[in-house]
């Protein structure tokens, strides 16, 4: 039987997931890659902690990794994050 993981921000889990996050984000920045943010969610089977990583635009080559110190790793294209007018 799988256990759900459990998605609160003291939790093991999600703490590791976070920090492994943050590695990946400054390790991808390093790289060059133009990134807008990274985060932590459940994914799309909704079985495992999921580090989002997310880009301006689709990179041209593949060298994000689809798993990083464990964890499934989502990529979500954004473009520009504008902030909402105050309007």
């Amino acid at each position: 039987m799988t256990t759900k993981p459990v998605l609160t921000d003291g939790s093991p889990d999600f703490i590791e997931c976070k920090k492994a996050g943050k590695r990946l984000y400054q390790q991808l920045k390093n790289q060059g890659f133009e990134l807008t943010g990274v985060g932590v969610g459940i994914s799309g089977d909704r079985t495992a902690l999921t580090i989002h990583i997310m880009l301006h635009h689709k990179p041209g080559t593949p060298k994000i990794p689809t798993e990083f110190e464990g964890f499934e790793v989502d990529l979500e294209i954004t473009g520009d994050i504008l902030p909402l007018s105050d309007a």
